[in-house]
């Protein structure tokens, strides 16, 4: 049956581990109580994800879909189109959100019907869930800052966001990328100027940051493949350099010394 719920909440799993429980308590403990969750699990994992979510003591309304099809976006996209919701808010199986998140942005929304896209300020966290000093992800706030950085960097943590649900489907959802697929899909938005975004200005979003997340070089390869395809689009488009920065920057060289650099620098803060 339909839902009738003002925001569906799309969260695909792609592992089973302890911090899905941490994260789930997170999901239950929010002040804004209309809101569905739609899972997305690869098929052999739907019976323990089912069990999972369906726990006594996550009171909302939740849906789990199995699919035997491989892929990030599509997972996404199957979540998306389950929903009847007004907004669809992104949530990552291992990451946590203060109680008001969804409360948040849905006042923003509320005082800026242009508004399409709202994020939050983030923190990155451990394994542990504590903070990482030795790394940030940057902050941008206004709808101004945000285009500017999106034509060579990401400045929208993807799990932290909501989005009017018409945006996503005037857009056509995700469409392709090796983990980057969000954000060639914001500067798919970004080509319409009416259509604002905003990053709350405080942190109310932890991104777990943990060694199952240690990308390959064969995959941040792709990831420059994917990265250098959508830049250049939107060089040709617009005619911007900013965008040819985006894609050198993702260079797996480059992405290899910044990561060096970050461990000189966990190695040596207190």
């Amino acid at each position: 049956m339909p839902s009738t719920a003002k925001i569906s909440v799309i969260m695909p799993v792609g592992k089973l581990d302890h911090h899905l429980d941490t994260t789930l308590d997170s999901l239950e403990a929010q002040t804004f109580r209309d809101f569905e969750l739609i899972a997305v699990c690869d098929q052999s994992d739907y019976e323990q994800l089912r069990a999972v979510v369906n726990h006594p003591r996550l009171n909302f309304a939740k849906m789990v879909i199995p699919t035997r099809l491989g892929g990030f976006a599509f997972a996404l996209n199957l979540g998306i189109a389950q929903s009847t919701a007004e907004f669809i808010a992104r949530w990552d199986a291992d990451d946590l959100c203060d109680s008001n998140r969804f409360e948040r942005q849905l006042q923003e929304f509320g005082a800026a019907p242009h508004l399409g896209v709202v994020g939050t300020r983030v923190t990155l966290i451990d394994a542990d869930g504590a903070p990482i000093r030795y790394r940030r992800f940057p902050y941008y706030g206004d709808d101004a800052q945000i285009r500017w950085a999106l034509k060579y960097r990401q400045a929208l943590l993807h799990s932290s966001l909501m989005f009017r649900a018409r945006i996503l489907y005037e857009n056509n959802g995700y469409e392709y990328g090796h983990t980057s697929e969000d954000h060639e899909l914001f500067l798919r938005i970004a080509r319409n100027k009416t259509i604002k975004f905003k990053n709350l200005p405080d942190v109310v979003s932890y991104y777990r940051l943990h060694p199952d997340q240690r990308i390959s070089s064969a995959i941040q390869y792709h990831q420059f493949c994917d990265i250098t395809g959508f830049m250049v689009t939107e060089f040709l488009r617009t005619g911007h350099p900013l965008h040819i920065v985006g894609f050198l920057a993702v260079v797996p060289l480059a992405r290899e010394f910044r990561r060096i650099m970050r461990r000189a620098r966990a190695r040596f803060l207190p």
